[in-house]
């Protein structure tokens, strides 16, 4: 567990911690461990780091703010390009009718005019991003009247349509997604940008130390109570394990695929 992240930890604290069964109707994972010695003295301590912890910002829990801006860029220009290449295709095909055409036109006009501006700084685009949201209830006969493909979700029950309304609507919300995003960095100093990072050091090396030595504990109290479960360490573990694996192979501290495994079974 020594190379988790702070991502990594908050993920693994709420998932211990947790009181109540998951989505899948796995029993929190603390019920194995409240009735033991180990557990009566560690989980107050892992309690009040995973306070620590969910009150230090987000940019130093989550993926670094520079990617966090770059993959927010990246979906705010596909998506551009997907509205222009939506409506130049309703403007060229012959069987659409004049009144789509013109509606076609209007929206590109008013929302994603050319290719170019998709190059450019995601500062400007934010910025035409707020511009553009004033403009959105004036275009919306025109976006509800051009109907286009629903990305599919793996739901089969979604619509397989819905209309340009939406495709602009999650458009224009990267925009304003990057426009939060610049501002925070704006408002983070290079001192207090150390500071925090300094302080998030300190709470990462305490809480990764107590989850060891909760670790070890409750390996010696199994030694001497056959009642524990003979799994108890995966019982209890198991998820930071997996989230340090992943931390290991991919280096970004992010999830393994799927959902963590629960703590029991469903009942």
């Amino acid at each position: 567990m020594r190379n988790l992240p702070l991502r990594g930890l908050k993920m693994g604290l709420d998932d211990l911690l947790r009181r109540e069964p998951d989505e899948e109707g796995h029993a929190p994972r603390r019920n194995h461990i409240e009735g033991t010695r180990a557990g009566g003295l560690y989980l107050p301590l892992l309690e009040q780091q995973k306070e620590a912890i969910d009150a230090l910002p987000e940019a130093l829990i989550g993926p670094p703010l520079k990617e966090q801006v770059s993959s927010t860029d990246l979906l705010h220009d596909g998506l551009g390009e997907a509205i222009i290449c939506q409506t130049d295709a309703i403007i060229a095909h012959p069987r659409f009718d004049q009144a789509s055409k013109e509606a076609a036109k209007r929206v590109q006009e008013t929302f994603s005019p050319s290719r170019g501006e998709l190059r450019s700084k995601p500062a400007t685009e934010a910025a035409r991003a707020v511009e553009r949201r004033k403009k959105i209830a004036e275009r919306e006969a025109d976006l509800r009247l051009l109907v286009v493909p629903r990305p599919r979700s793996g739901s089969d029950d979604e619509p397989a349509f819905q209309t340009l309304y939406d495709w602009v609507d999650d458009f224009l919300k990267q925009g304003e997604e990057l426009d939060r995003l610049l501002s925070r960095r704006a408002s983070i100093t290079a001192e207090a940008a150390r500071e925090l990072q300094e302080r998030a050091g300190i709470v990462r090396v305490v809480t990764i130390g107590i989850l060891g030595r909760f670790r070890e504990s409750l390996q010696d109290e199994r030694k001497f109570d056959p009642a524990l479960p003979a799994n108890i360490d995966a019982l209890v573990f198991g998820y930071f394990d997996q989230l340090a694996a992943s931390s290991t192979t991919s280096g970004s501290g992010g999830p393994p695929s799927g959902s963590p495994p629960g703590g029991s079974p469903p009942t």
